[in-house]
């Protein structure tokens, strides 16, 4: 009974301590798309304001071909498009090679996204940008024009000095 108690207990510990030399390590990077040791910046669909937007493709190897990529990226650009219900119109391409890559083919496609009727697409972003900027100017107006007034208060501006910058102002809080 002693001998059975006692290789109970020791089965468990030579079981566990012992090191497992097959154990593959698994460890996954985040960050980047790699290319062997290269990082790829920026890779894939990037938004660059106004309209315009950036496709950026690389290839794996320095196998892998310009024209493939190129193929690639508009694949892409025509699929979020038309995800979109929208049309595109390419703004300029360029074809480089990743620095010290030693040969790996990168495709860049400057597009922008149009509507139906062939006027420039507005995103949301852009919609806000907007809305932010003619807050800020008109905050900005409303500023300035107090400043004036005080001006004029202190006789440092005629009457006729301060009518004409505020009329200009008035128009910009306005939004006239």
């Amino acid at each position: 009974m002693k001998k059975l108690l006692l290789f109970l207990l020791l089965v468990p510990m030579v079981t566990f301590g012992q090191n497992n030399v097959n154990v593959k390590n698994s460890t996954k990077i985040e960050g980047p798309k790699t290319n062997g040791q290269i990082m790829v910046e920026n890779e894939g669909m990037s938004y660059l304001g106004e309209g315009l937007y950036r496709m950026q493709q690389t290839g794996s190897t320095d196998m892998a071909g310009y024209k493939r990529q190129v193929k690639k990226a508009l694949a892409s650009i025509k699929s979020h498009s038309d995800g979109l219900g929208l049309n595109y119109k390419i703004i300029s391409q360029e074809k480089r090679k990743i620095p010290g890559g030693i040969g790996i083919p990168r495709a860049i496609i400057n597009f922008m996204l149009l509507n139906k009727d062939g006027s420039p697409y507005e995103s949301e972003e852009d919609k806000k940008l907007k809305i932010k900027d003619a807050q800020l100017e008109k905050e900005y107006a409303i500023e300035q024009l107090k400043e004036l007034k005080g001006l004029l208060d202190l006789g440092l501006l005629t009457q006729e000095e301060f009518d004409k910058k505020a009329a200009e102002l008035k128009k910009v809080i306005l939004g006239n």
